[in-house]
């Protein structure tokens, strides 16, 4: 007898509340239907599309209310202030501060980008993406140049060129440039 007992507990009590509560929400969501279209309007919204108003009429008519404002006190418009005011003359920004170093090297990695610069003063400086030099900022750097913007300036700055004279010696546009020859 306990076994019988023990499945009854284990099983058909549990069986039972699950269906009292389905039961509970289907009734709930049966209520929700049986709600009559007029009890969720609103009387106003009733009103409104029960009568027809007429069209509004042109703008034009409603002149006198700009002429006369309502929420003034002389029922005039507003005068302007003072005399009218001089026209705003566009101001011209200064020119951006010379970049005044040499690209040197190229530094991509999976994790960062980093451009090797050559200052005027023979020092060199490794600039990351992002970073700054001279208020320049260094926006891209590509395995042949770094490209730097200040405001809406830019500027590319590329490897410095290479160049063979006549006599068979090499002249470059700055002393101790990297070579990098292209295959």
């Amino acid at each position: 007898m306990t076994a019988t007992l023990a499945y009854h507990v284990r099983v058909l009590v549990p069986a039972s509340a699950l269906m009292i509560g389905a039961i509970a929400v289907a009734w709930t969501f049966s209520a929700v239907d049986d709600v009559p279209a007029q009890a969720t309007e609103s009387p106003f919204a009733r009103s409104v599309s029960a009568s027809k108003q007429p069209p509004l009429p042109p703008a034009a008519a409603f002149a006198a209310i700009a002429d006369r404002p309502l929420f003034s006190p002389s029922r005039r418009p507003a005068q302007p202030i003072g005399p009218p005011a001089a026209p705003v003359t566009q101001i011209q920004p200064a020119a951006p501060p010379a970049l005044s170093v040499t690209l040197t090297g190229i530094i991509i990695s999976p994790e960062r980008r980093a451009a090797i610069l050559r200052r005027a003063d023979g020092t060199s400086k490794a600039v990351l993406e992002g970073e700054t030099v001279n208020g320049w900022l260094l926006k891209v750097v590509a395995p042949d140049q770094a490209q730097f913007s200040y405001g809406a300036a830019t500027v590319e700055l590329p490897f410095p060129i290479h160049q063979s004279s006549g006599d068979g010696t090499t002249a470059s546009t700055a002393p101790g440039t990297i070579v990098r020859r292209r295959r």
